[in-house]
């Protein structure tokens, strides 16, 4: 995973870019904290700062099924 520069994963040797602006904010911060659990608040103070939307939680859910996905993990 590499966070400095561009923010992409590789997966088995292939490399598979992140797209979305909140979406690297949300891996960049489970990079930062691997094996700690983090909240959905942690995450929507990191990816919205103070005007998070009502649907924060749902675009949450969102943006980590499509980090999943691109990890390759189900």
């Amino acid at each position: 995973m590499r966070i400095l520069g561009p923010v992409d994963v590789t997966v088995n040797g292939i490399p598979r870019p992140v797209r979305g602006l909140r979406r690297k904010a949300v891996l960049a911060v489970l990079a930062l904290r691997a094996g700690e659990i983090v909240s959905a608040d942690r995450l929507t103070d990191v990816v919205w700062d103070e005007e998070a939307p009502r649907t924060a939680a749902n675009t949450l859910q969102s943006h980590v099924s499509y980090l999943r996905g691109v990890l390759g993990a189900g």
